[in-house]
């Protein structure tokens, strides 16, 4: 027997064995924690996950909100200034985009 960390003994651990979840299942545990009025150190031991865990994805989830949102934009193309020429005709191989980012930032896409 040896006292050695990396060497395995006969006596056994204190700590649970690791269950993983897959990310279906952990979405259905955030959805169910947010949606309750338990403490998270309570819904934790109620599920027996860490409470380091359900912080971790809650965080994903909360980051990749909205990133599969899409904005379907039409190629019909209404000039805000008139005196500015078309942006888009149809038989035109040339375009611009200029889109307003906000904070003063301006995006300019071009294609001659």
């Amino acid at each position: 027997m040896s006292d050695h960390p990396l060497v395995p003994s006969d006596r056994t651990s204190s700590r649970k064995p690791r269950i993983v979840h897959s990310e279906a299942r952990w979405r259905q545990l955030v959805a169910q924690y947010e949606s309750g009025s338990l403490t998270q150190k309570i819904f934790c031991q109620q599920h027996q996950i860490s409470m380091g865990s359900l912080h971790k994805w809650r965080k994903r989830f909360k980051q990749n909100e909205g990133m599969n949102d899409f904005i379907e934009i039409s190629q019909t193309i209404v000039p805000t200034n008139p005196s500015l020429p078309p942006v888009m005709e149809q038989n035109n191989s040339a375009w611009q985009v200029e889109l307003e980012l906000g904070q003063g930032m301006v995006l300019r896409v071009r294609r001659a």
